[in-house]
């Protein structure tokens, strides 16, 4: 099919042969009758299945520009010499002179930062406009497929001057749900960005466009991550988000890494309050981290300690990953110390995202080749980071030269680069350079790495005899206890086999380091090493929630972590007067107790009730009298989910600007903005979970079919995984409410008796907690996704410990339940179980139960599930971390 050249297919003339990809070979052609007019045919002779998607998706495409547009699809018998074939052919835009993106760099010695950002949001552009339109994704982003054109005067730049068009071709004919499944578009995206990054002249540049580098990177990276699919970020907010980083960048000095003061204020008048969610947005931003960063995290001083290993779970977007970064070494040095917590630490920071890039393919069994690149490629890292550290702290004025150097000889050899050494080039900046290029080599396989130090790096032990080298050779070190942090330590990205292996490292015990390791939640993480030791909480390492423990903080507590996170943001947006840059003045307060709130919620509810009417209310269908609104409401939805209150707190603003007309907020929110908005951004949210899938599909779909097989009729609410979660909490809310309608209770303090509604978004299993396979699969992912928080806390039933399970706060407006934690809705393991399988049966047995045992609204409400020592009984004894309504002035 290479050798066309002149050959007629239909109306065309084929000129000269482009290329080839997959499935098809390229030709610059014109028409017969026109000669003027010119188009890319594309040859396919065996179309493979799925072939249309590509031209389903580009028909929807036909208006956007920088899209290579579809023009025909027709066959032709095709002769070459001996040989005759039908072929399908296809008609496209012919982008002059047919090069791709791989040509062009490979032809080009050097690419500017803003060839870089122009090829990045161009994609952007497109993929937004694939999902604004119904074409979902690209399905196989790659430098093959980003064609640059040439300059023909009809694209210009901003003052007018021609510029060579980009042009995003070739759409994937991978479908979801077909044999072939779509790539990943982020991935592709990072991949197309690396690939320019590499050609960017690093030392040249200036240090607005290293600053722009290096956030652009890290997002990507960060993007093409993520796998949970209600966690995916949008083509548009990546895109505006590179846009407010280029602005920024583009605004510090051309060299130094500091925003000057004269543009400060100008950044300030572009802020918002939702900017900036996640760390990688920050890049290497000094100013925002200082201005962003709160150190008062939950359980930070239990982190800290400096004896036992710390594993930290909390759901998407609770500030681990900013943790993490703003206490290691080397943004110490950049930023400055952290208020209130004292430098008795050396942080050092590795992501294990680069671990599981380097071994995407690792083995359920490993070989010992295997295991020992892997210890190597961490130990890798950690030098890497000491090695950036390094560079900013060492002494530039040691006449002897810089005793790390010696030690890296050692390691990696006297011409690192292939190269000796030339005058004036530093050392250190030529290993840095060998050791990225080492990383990088891992992807291709063990047997591609080589380095003189190799063995050293694949023991066990390397860190025991890293930290007092560089207490020697490093006068930055000292004799401060390093902490290492690990961060992003969670399956299925780093996968099970390899947990196993780098575990033997990460929970060793030393005097000179300790790991401090993030992870989504407890289900994501592996506690068993190599050796098939089980590692114990308590013993081995200290499980740390941040989402159990700002469950239990104090209401003050609370408030003064996300006063301090808001005040911070509120002051930088502009649309925010100055009058409501706090949450308080913001927001306002609630007014009455969690009581009387739980009363005004059951005063919805009509007095004589059918159960047809108490459906309907348990739907949250009638017109509501209670709105969640105030700062302390506001502070009582948080699960430590500080990024998803961020998010909210955008959306109050947004809001009350829209409502108002006006172009600042001067004045308290109104109830209604805030309880409309509370209860929208948890209902979107939930909504975004069935998005998710299982988070090992291959062994989902296998014990569903075994459990189906056992259960005959089961199937999965909605049809879909992440439409299963939502019916749990939708089932949930359902029982929940029942209790809130149902019988109150008496409490007496202090002489004075009053009766009060049960007010739960909590669950309790009264007896042994034993689930089957396929409840248990699904427990762990409403877990891992956070729809329900763990209490670790638990309680004991005959000798064994039982979890408490909490709704996600932010839910709590969605689902119009209560807002106090000091009751739990009970049940047994059965019923919890038919909760997590068939939730919308679990929905109606409950209500009939209810009604069947409740024959007077005054009597005690006792299911038969229900423990005997539950806290309905009058009196009962309710453990102190739970009772939060028994000082709230509500008698």
């Amino acid at each position: 099919m290479k050798g066309l050249k002149g050959h007629r297919v239909g109306p065309y003339v084929l000129d000269e042969y482009v290329g080839a990809g997959k499935i098809g070979f390229v030709y610059r052609a014109h028409l017969d009758e026109i000669p003027e007019v010119e188009h890319a045919v594309k040859l396919v002779p065996n179309p493979r299945p799925g072939w249309d998607n590509e031209l389903k998706k580009v028909a929807r495409l036909s208006k956007v520009s920088n899209v290579v547009h579809f023009h025909r699809l027709e066959t032709h018998q095709v002769t070459s010499g001996s040989n005759t074939a039908v072929v399908q052919y296809t008609v496209w835009d012919y982008v002059a002179p047919g090069r791709n993106l791989r040509d062009y760099l490979e032809f080009t010695q050097n690419c500017s930062v803003s060839f870089l950002f122009a090829v990045v949001t161009t994609i952007l552009r497109v993929l937004h406009a694939c999902e604004q339109l119904g074409a979902q994704r690209h399905g196989d982003l790659h430098t093959g497929n980003i064609l640059i054109g040439e300059q023909d005067g009809t694209q210009l730049d901003s003052s007018g001057n021609p510029v060579d068009p980009i042009f995003v071709s070739d759409f994937g004919y991978g479908a979801t749900g077909e044999q072939c499944a779509p790539k990943d578009d982020y991935q592709g995206l990072a991949t197309i960005a690396d690939a320019v990054i590499r050609r960017v002249d690093w030392d040249s540049a200036p240090a607005s466009g290293r600053l722009f580098l290096t956030g652009c990177r890290d997002l990507l990276k960060k993007v093409s991550r993520e796998q949970t699919a209600s966690e995916k970020y949008t083509p548009l907010s990546i895109l505006k988000t590179l846009q407010e980083m280029s602005v920024r960048s583009s605004r510090i000095s051309p060299t130094s890494s500091r925003l000057t003061p004269e543009v400060l204020q100008t950044q300030q008048n572009d802020a918002s309050v939702g900017q900036f969610q996640i760390s990688e947005m920050l890049g290497d931003d000094w100013e925002l981290w200082n201005k962003l960063f709160v150190a008062r995290v939950p359980a930070r001083s239990r982190i800290l300690e400096k004896d036992i290993t710390a594993v930290v779970t909390g759901p998407r977007g609770c500030g681990k990953t900013m943790l993490f970064r703003r206490l290691s070494e080397r943004l110490i040095l950049e930023c400055g110390p952290v208020d209130g917590i004292p430098q008795t630490f050396l942080g050092l920071y590795v992501n294990a995202n680069d671990i599981s890039d380097a071994f995407a393919s690792f083995s359920e069994n490993p070989t010992s080749i295997q295991v020992a690149r892997l210890i190597s490629f961490l130990h890798l890292c950690v030098v890497s980071d000491v090695l950036s550290v390094h560079a900013i702290a060492r002494d530039p004025r040691h006449d002897s030269g810089d005793p790390l150097v010696n030690l890296l000889q050692e390691w990696f050899g006297s011409k690192p680069t292939g190269n000796s050494l030339v005058t004036n080039e530093d050392p250190l900046s030529s290993y840095r350079t060998h050791l990225e290029q080492l990383k990088r080599k891992y992807v291709s396989g063990p047997q591609a790495v080589q380095f003189p130090g190799q063995v050293l790096f694949e023991q066990h032990s390397f860190l025991r005899d890293l930290i007092p080298a560089l207490r020697e050779k490093c006068s930055w070190v000292s004799d401060r206890m390093v902490f290492v942090f690990l961060d992003d330590y969670t399956t299925p990205r780093v996968s099970e086999p390899m947990q196993r292996v780098l575990n033997r490292v990460v929970f060793q015990r030393s005097s000179d380091f300790v790991f401090k390791v993030a992870t989504e939640a407890a289900t994501t993480f592996v506690a068993e090493d190599s050796s098939r030791k089980l590692l114990q909480d308590g013993d081995d390492y200290k499980l740390i929630d941040i989402g159990e423990e700002s469950l239990f903080m104090s209401e003050k507590e609370r408030e003064g972590f996300l006063g301090e996170v808001f005040s911070r943001r509120l002051s930088r947006d502009p649309r925010v007067g100055d009058s409501c840059r706090n949450l308080p003045s913001l927001l306002g307060r609630l007014g009455m107790s969690k009581t009387a709130f739980a009363r005004l919620l059951r005063s919805e509810s009509p007095k004589d009730q059918t159960q047809v009417q108490l459906q309907a209310q348990l739907r949250g269908a009638a017109r509501r009298k209670a709105l969640y609104c105030g700062h302390d409401v506001f502070t009582g939805l948080w699960s430590g989910d500080t990024r998803l209150m961020i998010q909210l707190m955008q959306d109050v603003v947004d809001a009350e600007i829209s409502q108002t007309g006006a172009s600042s907020v001067v004045q308290t929110v109104s109830g209604e903005t805030q309880d409309r908005a509370f209860r929208n951004r948890g209902g979107q949210w939930l909504e975004q979970q069935r998005r998710n899938s299982p988070t090992d599909p291959q062994q989902f779909d296998k014990t569903a079919r075994d459990y189906a097989n056992s259960s005959a009729g089961f199937r999965l609410s909605g049809a879909s995984f992440g439409s299963h979660l939502k019916a749990i909490v939708e089932a949930f809310k359902t029982a929940a409410r029942a209790e809130l309608f149902g019988p109150t209770y008496v409490m007496t303090e202090n002489g004075h008796s009053r009766e009060v509604p049960k007010m739960a978004f909590r669950i309790e299993i009264t007896d042994e907690f034993r689930l089957s396979d396929m409840a248990a699969a699904i427990y762990r992912d409403l877990i891992r996704y956070g729809l329900f928080m763990r209490d670790a806390r638990g309680k004991s039933i005959r000798g064994a410990m039982v979890p408490r399970l909490y709704l996600r706060r932010l839910l709590l407006p969605y689902c119009v339940l209560p807002l106090s934690k000091r009751d739990s809705v009970s049940m047994s393991c059965e019923w919890f179980s038919k909760l997590l399988l068939t939730p919308d049966q679990f929905s109606l047995d409950w209500i009939d139960q209810r009604f069947a045992k409740n024959a007077d609204s005054r009597d005690q409400l006792l299911m038969p599930f229900a423990d005997a020592g539950n806290d309905l009984q009058s009196g009962a004894v309710v453990e102190p971390e739970y009772d939060d309504i028994s000082e709230d002035g509500d008698l």
